[in-house]
């Protein structure tokens, strides 16, 4: 198969040069000067692994003749960062990997030593990227299916193409990026509750095994388990709790090296973190910070962007009854932050009894707000998951049911949406034509929630035949 790109160059008869590099002597007012239609400030589509041509249709007095050349150029953000071509016609196997690239094409009038150049842009393309990427639980046994937009599934994916099967025990997937650009996803992370293999790294433009997750360490331990990770930042680089300890990947090298984004050692300190956590700032280049709890000294306890351990250094000032925050004294086991004034925690006491935490931080401050019996305590499982919005709505997965909590009034609801009587598996949030969609994964099938203004969770979209429980998505827009 064979991407062409067809583009008219027209050319303009004696008119004053405008946009052109002069490298003779001649003297002349006026030239023949090429114009390009169709393809200036264009986005044109290539396919990875296939063949890209372009030939353009040249009108010029000399487009018969040897005295027009042609030379095309790519640039991109990592090693050797440009590739040449020349030719009237453009063919290559393309193979950047999938983003969209600036190139320009130089058309140079040898009769005259002119130099006339034309931008436009690449957009690198696979088969995978568009679609959906499920991990499920197939009785203990992970599993990859890729689904594509018009709701085809390719199940088993992972072992279908590399020949051995995912590691066992699915407890997350991770769609990293590519540094400062936040929707180039590069690669997927299946993460595993096996302490001996925690998972593998998979090339998001072909779904082939690139590497283990251990091999992400410079100076990988004998084992380890993964608590939870994070990807999707602005610097590409995975964070988060291991062996209850944070990590960072590295970003102080070039982020075209291969050494990019690999675990050091984690964050020094007398410290034993929860599973969950706050990453402050992940999607921006300005300051990030973590607000983690301490399981050890039952505390909050934050770090810097460069993972260095603060402790309980942060200022305390509460903005209504408050709470103490460097000295919790029961275990917090979930933490969501909704928006700049907004923070939520949930906790567990020795009896069982769960409290509602509401607060609001900068790298330095912790302002708690309140400290309340959760209205939903019964309701919270093992398996229980908290999502939230920006408008405050908090979301978590009870049985088979998926409630909405308004911390304000108190107003505890559940969704519309009817699974069967299937257990609720995965609860996740996304964002689907600039609209909050909550995604809900069953035994089997994907739900899509509509939790737009007005709504109430009722199902818009299932796409069924999934094998086994799923527990987690990354969509691919």
């Amino acid at each position: 198969m064979r991407t062409r790109i067809y583009f008219s160059i027209i050319v303009l008869l004696f008119v004053t040069a405008a946009c052109y590099e002069d490298q003779g002597s001649y003297d002349y007012t006026t030239v023949e000067i090429p114009v390009v239609k169709d393809l200036v400030d264009s986005t044109f589509d290539a396919i990875v692994g296939d063949t890209l041509e372009i030939t353009p249709t040249v009108i010029h007095s000399l487009a018969s003749t040897d005295q027009l050349t042609y030379k095309w150029q790519f640039m991109f953000p990592y090693e050797p960062f440009f590739q040449y071509f020349e030719g009237r016609t453009l063919k290559t196997l393309f193979s950047l990997v999938p983003g969209t690239y600036d190139a320009t094409l130089t058309i140079t009038d040898n009769s005259n030593n002119l130099k006339y150049y034309y931008d436009f842009k690449i957009s690198a393309k696979t088969e995978f990227s568009l679609g959906t990427v499920v991990l499920t639980d197939v009785g203990g046994a992970a599993q990859l299916a890729f689904v594509k937009p018009d709701g085809t599934i390719m199940p088993n994916l992972y072992e279908g193409l590399n020949g051995e099967p995912l590691p066992s025990q699915p407890k997350q997937l991770l769609a990293r990026n590519l540094a400062f650009q936040p929707t180039n996803i590069i690669d997927y992370w299946v993460v595993s509750g096996d302490p001996q293999n925690a998972g593998v790294i998979i090339d998001a433009s072909t779904m082939k095994k690139a590497s283990l997750i251990r091999d992400n360490f410079f100076d990988p331990p004998a084992s380890f388990s993964i608590n939870n990770l994070q990807a999707g930042n602005f610097f590409g680089v995975t964070t988060g709790v291991i062996d209850h300890k944070l990590y960072r990947g590295t970003s102080n090298t070039f982020y075209g090296f291969p050494t990019y984004g690999k675990y050091g050692l984690p964050a020094a300190g007398d410290y034993e973190l929860a599973d969950d956590y706050i990453l402050a700032g992940a999607e921006t280049p300005g300051p990030q910070y973590y607000i983690t709890f301490d399981t050890k000294k039952k505390r909050i306890v934050t770090f810097d962007m460069a993972t260095v351990y603060k402790d309980t250094t942060y200022d305390v000032i509460p903005t209504g009854p408050g709470f103490d925050p460097k000295n919790v004294g029961i275990d917090m086991f979930a933490m969501e932050h909704l928006n700049s004034s907004v923070a939520l925690a949930f906790a567990r006491d020795g009896a069982g009894k769960i409290y509602e935490y509401n607060f609001s931080h900068d790298p330095a401050t912790v302002r708690p707000k309140y400290r309340r019996e959760f209205k939903g305590g019964s309701l919270v499982r093992e398996n229980t998951k908290f999502v939230g919005t920006i408008y405050e709505d908090l979301y978590f997965n009870s049985d088979d049911k998926i409630y909405k909590f308004n911390h304000v009034n108190q107003d505890l609801v559940a969704l519309d949406a009817d699974f069967g009587g299937k257990m609720v598996t995965m609860i996740k949030l996304d964002k689907i034509n600039g609209k909050d969609v909550l995604l809900a994964g069953t035994e089997g099938a994907l739900y899509y929630l509509d939790i737009d203004t007005g709504k109430n969770g009722n199902i818009t979209y299932t796409l069924d035949g999934l094998d086994g429980d799923v527990i987690d998505v990354a969509i691919r827009k």
